[in-house]
């Protein structure tokens, strides 16, 4: 998303304030961080968008302490109801309420925009959570295991994502690689790739890769290997690697 060849300042303000918005269309919140990389431009520049956005009241500022701020601190920018409606077909978004999110929440969320981003940018495309709830309510026979994201490679390949902020028990994720290797099984998706911190990634690998058997079909099957390599553990620096060249 360069602005190079827009020449009319004005033109190119308005651009970044357009996409800034339809980031917060499906994420309801982001940062200076994941809207630089979202649009291509500078931290500052991205920072200077928002402060637009803000005088307009198209957005709130909201600080919150959480365990990724570099000064105890992290800038949540948050789409007012105002924002809301200046986005075209706002019917299926919401705005942000600083009271409703807690900061887990927005942790994780922001964690998911940043792999989200990264698989824009590589031509994928991403279904996000709100969707993927829908689609699991409309076809719960289909969809066992509810993912956080539903990502297509450019080659048409539908993966779930799964961003692993924090572990599961293994009795937990015995049964979620069940449920995956049953809609493994189904076709109803190629792949699952979980994103984890750098010191969980073995950890959860580990743990989800454990049973000896799965049930598929209603019927005990060997955890081999066909079923074992669809599993991809990466963390987010190699996510946004694989993402160019999956």
């Amino acid at each position: 998303m360069a602005f190079e060849n827009k020449q009319d300042p004005f033109v190119r303000g308005l651009e970044k304030k357009t996409l800034i918005l339809n980031l917060l269309r499906e994420d309801t919140f982001s940062t200076v961080g994941n809207a630089s990389l979202y649009l291509g431009i500078s931290r500052d520049n991205s920072y200077r968008t928002f402060k637009r956005l803000e005088k307009e009241g198209l957005v709130i500022l909201d600080e919150r302490p959480w365990r990724l701020a570099q000064r105890g601190k992290c800038a949540i920018w948050g789409l007012t109801k105002k924002g809301l409606r200046a986005i075209v077909s706002f019917e299926s978004c919401r705005y942000y309420n600083p009271k409703r999110v807690s900061n887990a929440s927005i942790e994780h969320s922001l964690e998911t925009q940043r792999a989200k981003i990264f698989a824009l940018r590589a031509g994928w495309a991403w279904v996000s959570s709100r969707d993927v709830y829908q689609k699991a309510h409309k076809e719960p026979s289909r969809w066992l295991q509810v993912p956080d994201a539903i990502a297509t490679t450019p080659k048409g390949k539908v993966m779930a994502i799964e961003i692993e902020r924090s572990e599961k028990s293994i009795a937990r994720y015995e049964t979620i690689a069940n449920n995956y290797c049953q809609m493994l099984y189904e076709q109803t998706i190629q792949g699952i790739i979980y994103i984890c911190d750098v010191e969980k990634k073995k950890s959860v690998e580990r743990k989800i890769l454990s049973p000896e058997k799965v049930f598929i079909q209603g019927r005990l099957n060997n955890f081999n290997e066909t079923f074992k390599s669809k599993f991809i553990f990466l963390n987010i620096e190699e996510w946004e690697t694989y993402a160019k060249d999956p």
